[in-house]
């Protein structure tokens, strides 16, 4: 910024210097020097900014109202060239060019007409535009509505705590990517801003304001590595915005200036229609060869769940998302009816068996059917399906590794002598006769007793011998046979305030569990 007449002269007199040595010509009459002002294409450019034509203004001011779609689109076009100095251009002009769709009848209300007197009203007070300074603090203020992206370039000047805006820049969206989840059109408006004002913000740090709260943890280069990988399309948006250096700054979409801009319709840029190629690649390489893409696309169709899923994608509705949805509903997206998390294809319920039975087709273990699965496919729960389709084939089961038993602990030793006992009974013999052993846990002190017929009476009787010898112990152990399950056993031992366990015959896990 020149700061007196005498280096505007200076530096004048060094620009024609220069374009004569290279064999520069200028019309005189063309040319105007020392003025305060100067009209360039219909803006008018002054030492405190920038502002438009007044003539720009008044062929707006007074035009009359349209009668057709025709005639929209004509008053659009006039209001476009200066659409540069209206905030909220979205708002105001979105009624209008819903007057302006094929095979709609062209109807003239309420909302038409408020829509065209505040865009008079805007107009004709628009703002001055500052001039851009390398050294003021910049910032780049970004928002996407369903059917727009909206810019503002701000600076801040020494002499004003607040920022001044130094541009303006808008782009609607086609109908592919109104398609796309709330969080992906707020990530390609941030790349939509600083590739419309490279020329002010390559190479330098600025702040970049959106109203997204988890693009703030994307784009924060220190925690872009957060576990989760972003959607392809963020993915794109992450490369694209390598050679910018930034800080993301959140600010409630109240407060955000470039909050539902809509322009005239421009055309989308190659850069922008290969990354719904490399997403649409994407949805092919991770469709399993036993399957195609368009199966899957017309399942996901009549799949209420996947319905229920893009509705609540496509209009930034993320609490209506499933349950089972809801953690990973910043990593979703669509591609041509199909929902992908990330890199993967989210598959309806109705392909989710098949695609199991195809990945243990070779009946292969666990881990390598969720290996196979989770590199192209996900679905909720998904682990816990695999793991019991393959718990229930009959092949793995039939030539498949028996589960390794837990192993076996010891009985624990009694603190005393005649404290836990075990009974058992032997037999029969040759001889027909029965031989009933009672042992001490403790010190492996046996008792015997020869019987020719086993009943509790009997055991009851020698036991009470045996007791008179040596006490009543705490607990005695002993299998399920009836003389020892018996009312009459049972009560006799409680009656004398013995405790009975009996456990499973041939298994010795049982001994550690307690039955009354």
């Amino acid at each position: 910024m020149l700061k007196n007449k005498k280096e505007h002269l200076k530096q004048l007199d060094h620009l024609l210097g220069t374009l004569e040595e290279n064999g520069i010509t200028l019309k005189f009459a063309k040319c105007s020097f020392t003025v305060q002002q100067i009209n360039v294409f219909g803006h008018i450019v002054l030492k405190k900014g920038i502002q438009p034509d007044k003539k720009k203004v008044e062929a707006v001011v007074n035009a009359p109202k349209p009668k057709s779609a025709a005639e929209v689109r004509s008053f659009l076009g006039l209001v476009n060239y200066c659409s540069r100095y209206i905030p909220d251009y979205s708002s105001v002009t979105y009624p209008l060019r819903q007057l302006m769709k094929e095979n709609k009848p062209f109807h003239w209300d309420k909302a038409q007409d408020e829509s065209f007197q505040k865009l008079k009203e805007a107009l004709s007070s628009a703002p001055v535009l500052i001039h851009y300074n390398l050294s003021y603090p910049t910032r780049l203020v970004v928002d996407a509505s369903p059917w727009a992206f909206g810019a503002v370039l701000l600076q801040q000047h020494p002499d004003s705590p607040e920022y001044r805006p130094v541009a303006f820049g808008s782009r609607s969206l086609p109908e592919t990517e109104m398609k796309y989840g709330h969080i992906e059109k707020e990530a390609l408006a941030i790349v939509f801003g600083c590739e419309q004002f490279h020329l002010y913000l390559y190479g330098k740090r600025f702040e970049l304001e959106t109203d997204h709260h988890p693009l703030k943890l994307i784009f924060k280069p220190k925690l872009t590595d957060h576990g989760k990988p972003p959607p392809a399309r963020i993915e794109r948006c992450l490369l694209r915005l390598q050679e910018y250096d930034f800080d993301v700054i959140y600010r409630p979409g109240v407060q955000n200036l470039a909050l539902s801009r809509l322009p005239t319709k421009t055309a989308r840029s190659n850069m922008e229609s290969c990354g719904d190629r490399f997403v649409h690649y994407l949805a092919e390489q991770n469709t399993p060869v036993t399957m195609s893409t368009e199966e899957i696309r017309e399942s996901a169709k009549v799949d209420l769940e996947m319905k229920q899923i893009r509705e609540s994608i496509i209009n930034n509705q993320s609490c209506k998302l499933p349950k089972d949805y809801k953690l990973v509903g910043d990593e979703l997206s669509i591609t041509d009816d199909i929902v992908l998390r990330a890199n993967r294809i989210v598959l309806p319920a109705e392909l989710q068996p098949r695609a199991i039975a195809l990945a243990h087709e070779d009946n292969a273990g666990i881990t390598r059917c969720k290996q196979r699965i989770c590199s192209k496919l996900w679905w909720p729960k998904m682990d816990k399906d695999i793991e019991d389709h393959i718990k229930t084939c009959h092949p793995c089961q039939v030539i498949g590794k028996p589960e390794r038993p837990e192993p076996v602990c010891p009985t624990k030793l009694p603190d005393a002598c005649w404290t836990l006992l075990a009974i058992d009974v032997c037999g029969p013999f040759p001889t027909r006769e029965f031989v009933i052993v009672l042992t001490d846990y403790y010190s492996r002190w046996p008792e015997v007793k020869i019987l020719k017929t086993v009943t509790s009476e009997n055991i009851l009787q020698w036991l009470d011998s045996v007791f008179a010898t040596h006490g009543y112990p705490q607990e005695i152990k002993s299998d399920n046979t009836s003389y020892f399950t018996s009312q009459e056993f049972r009560a006799t031992l409680k009656s004398w305030g013995v405790n009975l366990r009996t456990v499973t015959e041939y298994w010795p896990q049982a001994s550690l569990i307690k039955c009354y």
